[in-house]
């Protein structure tokens, strides 16, 4: 009898809620109805004319920026040194895509994507590469750049 009563109750309290509900949207129209009829007709001001924008024919693929021809040149992932003793690092700045990668050990590494152009004078430190990071570069069709550790 107990659950009996508190499942009316609870129909009630939902069917009540859902009475409200609609109600609270009509009188907001309604408000902002009266508020459109009182502004004389006189002192509506227009937008501002937007200004076409200059075409763009391409576009970096991994930034969207503009650019004047196509690139053919293919991406460049970088593994770079993400130890506190390597910063700062170099050329992190001027990739256009950086990851930061769990190495192993709670040591991570960076591997920053290039392709935009532009003309990085130093990139590193350049550390050495995880087979399982391989597939990241290669997910941009790029060329893996990293040391290789001698044995």
């Amino acid at each position: 009898m107990k659950s009996h009563l508190s499942r009316v109750s609870l129909s009630l309290l939902l069917a009540a809620c859902l009475l409200l509900v609609p109600a609270c949207g009509k009188g907001s129209n309604h408000a902002l109805n009266e508020a459109e009829q009182q502004i004389p007709s006189g002192d509506v001001q227009e937008p501002p004319a937007e200004q076409p924008e200059a075409q763009v024919l391409y576009k970096t693929p991994l930034t969207g920026m503009p650019l004047d021809e196509p690139t053919t040149q293919r991406p460049l992932a970088i593994m770079v040194n993400n130890a506190p003793q390597a910063r700062p690092q170099s050329g992190l700045g001027e990739a256009d895509i950086v990851y930061e990668v769990l190495a192993e050990g709670g040591v991570t590494r960076l591997v920053a994507i290039y392709q935009s152009g532009g003309n990085v004078a130093k990139i590193g430190p350049i550390r050495s590469i995880r087979p399982y990071l391989i597939e990241l570069g290669e997910s941009y069709h790029g060329i893996t750049v990293h040391a290789r550790c001698q044995q």
